[in-house]
């Protein structure tokens, strides 16, 4: 069963070289041959080269011996790899070679033969490989290093058809054109008699270009493909038992020449292809045989057809070039389905948006206070990864949102400050102890304080910054020491009064990065000229504050996280999706990095751990809020989406949608990788619900 909603994690390559109407191979290495192909300039490519996923890179190997495109490329027994067909210049080839992987070279061999081109080559569980296209088909046999004929030739002469190996060993061949028109037919292939027999039962609708695919029950998705001018968004599924085809639903597309593989769950993973009115898709889905149900998955980083999509050891697909408009692709990217699934956990015992989150070193996490409409809350409530269940705990002394709570290196918690119950902006605070699972009243702020931020320093020191006292910003910073639970303001003021900023501990002195935030009361500025793209500095040994460079846009309500390297990514925080900022403590200046999927403020980011594997390092930018139309009044709305950040492209892609939209939210990454995703407003309601996305 698929679950509620799904998403696809990308991870972006490049080829060698620009390539379409190529092949490529999974070896026993595990690295994937590509070969031939088209280029942008139009010219058919001799060129090969190895893309390991190990390193994420690909480097030449040696050229065949003949330039092809649309050809074959078939992993043999012996882990050699048989080249056939093609053509070159329109011209369909008869020629055929091998490629060694030990020595890395490609060697000629017999002749087909009779020259194929778009065509299919399937291994048999004999060893040979069956040929099909045209009048013709034909056998290679490995032990004669040569191609045979078969014992029949195939009912229909076909071009532009699909075949799929069987689990008793034959082989299904589907539709394609016979005389430039769209075949529904089918026919099997059976390895003993080495005849064809043409099927009774048709596919519901005649298909080239088409993609099929084998499940582990035996049966065969078949999806897409032409039969006039435009592609289809029908499914077939073949029932092995009867040699039928039924309907079996729809996809989110209409799709041709795309590309599709079956995951470990299941679940059939289409990837690009041409759609309705000439265009090319970057959108994939994932099609449930058991439901007949089709959902998207989120983008690649191309629009793609003609692509090849070759599925790893490790689950992952790895995408290779094809065309997009007119441009022939030299980019590669990698979709991993298994790091997918948003899943609903138990429900919060209470609704709530503008709470904070807390990972303690117990491993649960404390979730406190928050809003439910018009009332803020005292409650708090512990989340058992265990279990993936919540329960309460004892209540704060004041009801708060938009307060801070930051983990002492004691292991207790400092909660801090927000909007009270009366709505009013408070200077209490109290500390959570987890051993006894309640909060116990502290020293207060010298500043009621809201929409403010606490970073804990390496010192165990805890800064709280800027924020907003009624209707006020504040310029004010303040220290709260553990050793003696005392606040005392720090010496320098930010240079510009903020709310509703980011900080950012840096690797180095200065310590904190403050970027952007709301200047102005509310009232002022309009359209959204209250943020600032002005940001600073603060250095905790002079307990001062100094400016650094500007963003390239405007921010408030924005997000920041510290990447693996010591640079900061600043996100969102305006109506704008880019470009983004990247800061670079070195030399204090800011960078632009690709545009978000989608604008958005109140967002979460997270930095996945070494947990989440080839995604290790990468961003998550979690729901949020977007401002909405005149229609609603300018409301926000709240984003059920998720994208991902590759620092190594310094690209956004999507990945995939929450189970619920949410901003107001928390999203904490836990000791597992597991990110728990709590609360927010959802639509115009506080909700209760909580999710999990796992590595």
């Amino acid at each position: 069963m698929l679950p509620l909603c799904v998403s696809v994690g990308f991870a972006q390559s490049n080829l060698t070289t620009p390539r379409s109407a190529h092949a490529a191979t999974l070896l026993n290495t595990g690295k994937v041959l590509v070969t031939g192909g088209v280029d942008e300039n139009g010219q058919t490519l001799a060129s090969a080269e190895l893309y390991d996923p190990s390193n994420k890179t690909s480097t030449p190997t040696a050229s065949m011996t003949m330039a092809r495109e649309h050809h074959t490329s078939t992993l043999l027994a012996d882990g050699t790899v048989l080249i056939a067909g093609g053509d070159q210049a329109r011209t369909a080839l008869n020629t055929a070679e091998i490629y060694n992987p030990v020595t890395g070279k490609f060697t000629a061999t017999s002749q087909m033969r009779r020259p194929h081109t778009k065509f299919t080559a399937t291994l048999l569980k004999n060893g040979e490989v069956l040929i099909v296209g045209g009048p013709v088909a034909e056998l290679w046999d490995p032990k004669l290093a040569k191609f045979v004929g078969t014992t029949t030739e195939p009912n229909a002469a076909r071009k532009d058809q699909a075949a799929v190996l069987l689990q008793n060993g034959t082989v299904l061949i589907t539709g394609g054109y016979v005389a430039n028109v769209a075949q529904a037919t089918a026919e099997i292939y059976s390895p003993g008699p080495g005849s064809f027999t043409l099927l009774s039962s048709q596919m519901t609708i005649p298909r080239v270009l088409h993609a099929v695919t084998l499940l582990s029950n035996g049966d065969v998705v078949v999806t897409g493909g032409f039969s006039g001018t435009s592609p289809h968004d029908q499914v077939d599924l073949y029932e092995h038992a009867g040699q039928k085809f039924i309907a079996a639903g729809h996809m989110v597309f209409h799709r041709a020449s795309h590309r599709q593989v079956l995951t470990s769950s299941g679940d059939v993973l289409i990837m690009g292809g041409t759609t309705l009115e000439g265009g090319i898709l970057s959108a994939d889905e994932l099609y449930n045989p058991s439901t007949k149900q089709s959902s998207t998955v989120g983008s690649m980083t191309e629009n793609r057809a003609g692509h090849t999509a070759t599925l790893l050891p490790s689950g992952s697909t790895y995408v290779a070039g094809g065309i997009t408009g007119g441009e022939t692709l030299q980019s590669a990217e990698v979709i991993n389905p298994n790091n997918s699934s948003f899943t609903p956990v138990g429900d919060m015992n209470h609704a709530r948006a503008l709470h904070t989150d807390t990972l303690l070193k117990n491993g649960t996490v404390l979730v406190t206070g928050g809003g439910d409409n018009a009332v803020v809350v005292a409650t708090a409530e512990v989340f058992n990864p265990g279990t993936n269940s919540f329960s309460e705990v004892g209540s704060m002394t004041d009801a708060r949102q938009s307060h801070t709570a930051s983990l002492l290196q004691s292991g207790l918690v400092l909660v801090a400050g927000g909007k009270g119950a009366a709505h009013n902006d408070i200077a209490s605070a109290e500390l959570y102890k987890p051993a006894t699972q309640a909060f116990q009243v502290t020293n207060s702020m010298n500043d009621a304080r809201s929409l403010d931020t606490a970073t804990v320093l390496p010192s165990g020191e805890v800064v709280i910054i800027g924020g907003r006292h009624q209707s006020t910003e504040l310029k004010t910073a303040e220290l709260f020491n553990p050793s003696t639970d005392i606040f005392t303001l720090a010496r320098g003021e930010m240079l510009k009064k903020r709310k509703r900023h980011a900080a950012t501990l840096l690797n180095t002195a200065p310590d904190i990065l403050v970027a952007g935030g709301d200047i102005l009361e509310n009232g002022q500025g309009g359209a959204g000229g209250r943020s600032t793209n002005e940001c600073e500095l603060y250095n905790s040994a002079t307990q001062q504050f100094a400016a650094v460079g500007k963003m390239h846009l405007t921010r408030g309500d924005d997000a920041s996280i510290l990447l693996n390297d010591g640079t900061v990514l600043v996100t969102g925080g305006n109506k704008n999706p880019g470009p983004q900022d990247l800061y670079d403590p070195k030399t204090k200046t800011f960078t632009a990095v690709g545009d978000l999927k989608q604008a958005r403020l109140r967002h979460r980011m997270v930095l996945l751990s070494s947990a989440w594997g080839p995604l290790a390092g990468k961003v998550l930018v979690i729901g949020g809020s977007t401002q909405g139309s005149g229609i609603f009044g300018g409301l926000f709305q709240a984003l059920a989406s998720v994208e991902i950040y590759d620092p190594s492209t310094q690209q956004f892609s999507d990945f995939g949608n929450m189970t619920e939209a949410r901003w107001g939210h928390t999203a904490t990454q836990l000791s597992d990788g597991r990110i728990l995703i709590a609360g927010g407003t959802a639509g115009v309601t506080v909700t209760g619900t909580a999710e999990e996305v796992a590595p």
